[in-house]
This record gives C-alpha cells, sequence and structure tokens, in this order.
C-alpha cells in the first residue's frame, strides 16, 4: 500500500541502490577530470547524485536530508579535488602549449638590458601609452614612458633601468 510503513526487505533494497547510485556519482564525477566528455559525465553524475538522495529519502526522511546536506557540502570540495588533480592528467598534458624544438626560455631569448643603457638614446617604434617598443642601439626593448605619450618616431633617452623595466622619456631637442 503506497505511503506505508516500508519492510526491512524493501528499506535494505533502498539503501543498496541509493549507495550503488552515490558511488556511481562520485565514480563518474572523477572520471570527468579525465576523459573529455563536453559535461555529459559531469550531468550523468549529478543524476545519479540526486537519485540517490531521492533513494534515501524513501527509507527515511531525517536520513534523506542528512545524506542531501552532506552532499551539498562535499561538492566544493570534491570541484577544488578535481581542480588540483587536472594540472597532473594526460588531457591537461597535451592542452599545455610547447615548443620541443627550443629548449629556450623566453628570458633566455630576450636580451637582458643592463646599466649600459642608462641615458642610451633610442627610437619608439610604437606609440608608448605609456608601454611599448623602442629600438635602442641594435635591440628591440619594451619601455615604459616616465610620462605621458610618446608618439611614434620620437627619439628617446633611457632615464632608468630596473630589472627587465626600461624607463624612458623624449630626449631633449639638439641632442
Amino acid at each position: 500500500m503506497p505511503g506505508g510503513p516500508v519492510s526491512w526487505e524493501a528499506m535494505n533494497s533502498l539503501l543498496y541502490w541509493a549507495a550503488l547510485c552515490l558511488a556511481i556519482s562520485i565514480f563518474l564525477f572523477f572520471v570527468e577530470i579525465f576523459i573529455p566528455s563536453g559535461g555529459l559525465l559531469g550531468v550523468m553524475s549529478a543524476l545519479a547524485l540526486v537519485t540517490g538522495i531521492f533513494l534515501i529519502f524513501r527509507v527515511n526522511t531525517s536520513l534523506g536530508l542528512v545524506g542531501a546536506i552532506v552532499s551539498v557540502l562535499a561538492i566544493p570540495f570534491l570541484f577544488m579535488l578535481a581542480i588540483k588533480l587536472w594540472p597532473n592528467t594526460p588531457l591537461f598534458r597535451l592542452l599545455l602549449l610547447k615548443n620541443p624544438t627550443t629548449t629556450q626560455t623566453v628570458a633566455e631569448q630576450t636580451p637582458q638590458p643592463g646599466e649600459e643603457l642608462l641615458n642610451a638614446k633610442g627610437t619608439a617604434l610604437t606609440q608608448l601609452r605609456p608601454v611599448g617598443t623602442c629600438l635602442i642601439g641594435e635591440q628591440r626593448y619594451e619601455c615604459l614612458s616616465e610620462s605621458g605619450m610618446i608618439p611614434v618616431g620620437t627619439t628617446v633617452q633611457v632615464v632608468a633601468v630596473d630589472g627587465m623595466q626600461i624607463k624612458v622619456r623624449p630626449a631633449p631637442p639638439g641632442t
């Protein structure tokens, strides 16, 4: 009879199916991390979770409420765990852009400015607003305008070098 007491056998069966649905939900959630499915496995995981909680509610309302609260509290932690695990997956490594023929880092390829550039003169290759590219000597450098914008083609003078940052200002006329 609907709505009446549930027998022990039926309760055990419902608990068995609820536990199975919750286990399938967790399994599908972690499989989603390793296999690209466009979210299909994630949706199936969510459906299995909802089904498992529904079945627990059928056994006992209090137990179902506890299961729902635990599930809601566990979801953010599972997402954080997934985000922590994902960079170690083969799929993530395939998504990284690599140039296997070049072993130099970008810092090794870029000429490093030094104190020898201080007071050196060059030409603005792009408009500095306030950052742009300047030709100083025979090298191109990313430079920072000390104040305001500097138009293309303006002769600039290096006023400071701090690590990779080169500050320039328009060179005084006649120099």
